[in-house]
């Protein structure tokens, strides 16, 4: 990866980053920094993880050649509550990123899991930590976006729902590293410094997947609820909370979680 390149490209004033082919885990060296008093605004960018971190304590797959694995270290000024909204930004990032560096729509799922041609093509997992007055004391945004499918495949476990930014062969030439992770960068500053603004979610609900559709309601480890029947999504507010109407017409909000879309 070459960081000049990346340098050329940045827009975004004041980060300092490194660059590596392969790292365990892109968050946990962050995470170390912070806990070491590392300054904020700082970015790990790895070709590959042995150790890639996932949501709900589950691996990523990080695989060599086929993807980009980045992470920003954040000290924010607000509530460790609103630490959703780094998550909320840098799913809109990840869409604007790979919409400019390969001309293709994406669309986001609620909450946070970029998809193109229907496949989920980026995973994002942030982490923090507060002090005892709940201020954040630093926050670990990590994302990973598949560039491109591994010749052997995806793993069996993830084949029927991880997805490719290109088709094999396609834009190999270029560099698309360093182009996906200035735009990202980009971009995300863009809308993180502009808060406690949340423009981003005008963003963010044009990409929806979820509006206006027919889905099922899971529990955040992915477990059907209940005596919950399919509902409607008319909405989605400001601080990325569902909208939803039940079929006896009785409309809920709903904060967390997961959703499954039936197909149209």
């Amino acid at each position: 990866m070459d960081r000049t390149i990346i340098e050329g490209a940045l827009t975004a004033p004041n980060l300092w980053f490194e660059c590596f082919e392969k790292v365990t885990s892109t968050n946990d060296l962050l995470k170390q920094m912070a806990q070491q008093g590392a300054p904020e605004r700082g970015v790990m960018i790895a070709e590959a993880q042995t150790a890639g971190k996932g949501r709900k304590g589950r691996s990523f797959y990080s695989p060599e050649k086929t993807g980009l694995y980045l992470s920003i270290l954040l000290r924010p000024s607000f509530p460790a509550k609103e630490a959703l909204s780094i998550t909320t930004i840098a799913a809109v990032a990840a869409a604007q990123a790979i919409e400019k560096v390969s001309g293709k729509q994406t669309g986001i799922k609620w909450v946070n899991d970029v998809y193109l041609n229907g496949k989920k093509c980026v995973g994002i997992l942030t982490e923090a930590a507060s002090d005892e007055g709940e201020t954040l004391k630093w926050a670990v945004m990590g994302i990973g976006f598949n560039l491109y499918e591994p010749e052997e495949g995806f793993p069996e476990e993830i084949k029927d729902i991880a997805g490719a930014i290109f088709e094999k062969g396609e834009r190999k030439e270029e560099p698309v590293r360093e182009l996906l992770s200035a735009a990202f960068l980009n971009a995300f500053f863009e809308l993180y410094d502009a808060l406690p603004e949340k423009t981003y979610m005008e963003a963010y609900r044009a990409r929806s997947l979820a509006i206006g559709r027919t889905v099922e309601l899971y529990s955040s480890t992915h477990e059907k609820l209940e005596n919950e029947p399919p509902v409607m999504v008319i909405g989605i507010g400001d601080e990325a909370e569902l909208l939803v109407q039940y079929p006896d017409g009785t409309v809920k909000t709903v904060f967390s979680g997961d959703i499954s879309i039936r197909p149209v």
